[in-house]
């Protein structure tokens, strides 16, 4: 609890302003060759990113995936580089690098194009409840699990903001039932409720044809075995199908 306090305490007013300044910085300090003021500067943006309180722009989320795809390019881990280059691509389509930054000819800019974004396989996450997912500043469900991302869960009084790595999971969140559960649900109930009924009437008739010797008369127990059979048949075949149905419904709600 004192963390949770201290976290909030160490946030900006406006940390999306503040990333933008971190950003800048860590690109004057690229700039200048300067690698340890452009560590500090990208260790820092990360850690403002939990800050967010509001859904960021697309630009934002790009200059941050810029930024830390630098720092691990430098960091030789080329991988990973290439994925948050990618992503920063993804986010703002046909953004590069700044100006003047990088000169030409150098290995980083082959590293920054180097995956081809318009073939990346995506998934698509489940539907939140009474929130919107937004992954690096897009309302959208569908992401690369390939590429790192800025992902935001957003109520009507919260915001909740990380930064994921390639391969990493998505923050965790209450999600929207489906509506074929509840249907398959009260299919279910349809069917053992049928199931419980066509066994009532089968021990009600038995028990009529022992009792009532005018109904033995007009009824032999010919016929009686057959409406029997029939009781049975249905209790069976309408168990099995709400069960199969409970069991499907429980595996689309949970």
């Amino acid at each position: 609890m004192l963390l949770l306090f201290a976290a909030h305490a160490a946030c900006p007013t406006d940390a999306q302003h503040q990333a933008r300044v971190q950003i800048d910085q860590a690109f004057a300090a690229l700039g200048e060759l300067d690698r340890p003021a452009f560590e500090t500067s990208e260790s820092e943006l990360r850690a403002t990113i939990p800050c967010f309180d509001r859904p960021i722009e697309r630009t934002l989320a790009a200059s941050v995936h810029q930024v830390t795809g630098i720092r691990a390019f430098g960091d030789e881990r080329l991988a990973a580089a290439q994925a948050s280059f990618a992503a920063a691509r993804v986010a703002v389509p046909g953004i590069g690098l700044p100006d003047g930054l990088v000169p030409p000819g150098a290995p980083l800019h082959d590293a920054y194009a180097a995956i081809d974004v318009e073939h990346l396989q995506l998934v698509q996450a489940a539907t939140p409840a009474r929130a919107s997912l937004y992954i690096d500043g897009e309302r959208t469900l569908r992401y690369a699990p390939s590429l790192p991302h800025v992902v935001q869960v957003v109520t009507s009084d919260t915001t909740t903001s990380v930064w994921i790595p390639a391969g990493g999971e998505l923050p965790p969140y209450a999600t929207r039932k489906s509506p074929a559960a509840a249907v398959l649900l009260g299919l279910s109930a349809v069917c053992l409720g049928a199931a419980g009924g066509s066994q009532v009437l089968g021990v009600s008739l038995e028990n009529r044809w022992k009792r009532d010797a005018d109904f033995r008369v007009t009824h032999d127990d010919t016929w009686v075995n057959d409406r029997l059979d029939t009781y049975n048949a249905v209790s069976i075949g309408t168990l099995a199908a709400g069960i199969a149905s409970a069991g499907v419904g429980v595996a689309l709600a949970f």
